[in-house]
């Protein structure tokens, strides 16, 4: 599940995302994320980009090529620094081909941590395990 959305009238929808059992399929799939920065005092910011290309291929009951020129991303976060942590707000995000896509990841600091930390994000290709990609991201109290 990528998101969830409620209507005003209360009706509940969400948007999925399915991973072939075949493989990659015939599109290249790429990844390049820009090293991250720190937006908040509580967060930084990376763009990945889905440096893929869409190649049409396979065969479905209906027309879903609308849907068809995504991946989706596993993401991760860690950080470097006594008394600092990260996490991800979700686990996933996905990106048309050719197209980007802001990920924030959270960062707190306890009490006596370290001025200053290293925090990693690594997107992963559900499509694709091969491509992985993996920037950093510089945070100060």
């Amino acid at each position: 599940m990528l998101d969830i959305q409620r209507t005003a009238g209360r009706v509940l929808s969400y948007t999925v995302a399915v991973r072939s059992l075949d493989g990659a399929g015939t599109s290249m799939r790429g990844a390049a994320l820009a090293p991250g920065r720190q937006t908040a005092p509580a967060a930084c910011s990376f763009t990945l980009t889905d440096t893929g290309r869409y190649v049409p291929g396979g065969t479905h009951p209906e027309d879903a090529t609308a849907y068809l020129g995504s991946d989706v991303y596993r993401l991760s976060a860690s950080v470097d620094g006594r008394g600092w942590r990260a996490g991800l707000p979700h686990a996933l995000t996905v990106a048309r081909a050719g197209e980007r896509t802001t990920v924030t990841v959270a960062v707190g600091a306890a009490r006596g941590a370290a001025r200053t930390a290293e925090v990693f994000l690594n997107a992963t290709s559900e499509s694709d395990p091969a491509v992985t990609v993996t920037r950093r991201c510089r945070v100060r109290r």
